[in-house]
């Protein structure tokens, strides 16, 4: 299958899935108890700095763990005190090698990366006010080739005052047919 098909048949995937979630967290959000404005933002956007940690890596042509630089940047809209939907991103800002070990790879294959660019459609759970829990679907973009990925997360804060909080996260994405990588992050959070 060429990148063309793949990126077509991945484009529909991601925009399947976000549609999904945004129509499941709306009904959703109706069964929630509603909560007055004074009460409740409904806006958030967040930026933050970490590292991507990929255990398939290959430096010298060695099998390597590595820990790459990112930036993340999500915006998320409060259906509720509980729910949320967003959009998050984030870039791994160097290029790297990693071994594909996919089923249909031949041994010693690599999957080589530049600078991917995650786009992900997520829902966000708030089982307590300090603590997240992240579930999305998207795509990571790189020159080379773009794959379909699953995130799931935490995301723990700590509140400043009504406006800001530092936000920590931590989140797998498992990669359809290519490699999987954790993030770490800490950021600040600008509620309105």
């Amino acid at each position: 299958m060429n990148h063309k098909k793949k990126f077509k048949k991945n484009k529909i995937a991601f925009i399947f899935c976000f549609l999904f979630g945004l129509l499941s967290q709306t009904i959703a959000a109706q069964n929630q108890q509603a909560v007055s404005h004074t009460e409740h933002h409904k806006n958030s956007f967040s930026i933050l700095v970490g590292h991507a940690h990929i255990s398939q890596g290959i430096q010298n042509e060695k099998t390597k763990w590595l820990a790459l630089p990112s930036w993340m940047m999500s915006y998320n809209r409060s259906l509720s005190k509980k729910w949320s939907i967003g959009i998050h991103t984030d870039i791994i800002i160097e290029d790297f090698v990693v071994q594909d070990l996919s089923r249909n790879a031949e041994e010693g294959a690599i999957i080589e990366r530049s600078y991917p660019i995650s786009l992900v459609a997520a829902t966000t759970f708030k089982p307590i006010h300090q603590l997240g829990i992240i579930a999305g679907v998207g795509i990571e973009y790189a020159e080379e080739e773009t794959f379909t990925l699953v995130r799931l997360g935490l995301e723990p804060n700590i509140k400043i005052n009504s406006k800001y909080e530092v936000i920590f996260n931590l989140s797998y994405d498992l990669k359809f047919n290519a490699y999987d990588n954790w993030n770490l992050g800490v950021g600040i959070v600008r509620i309105f």
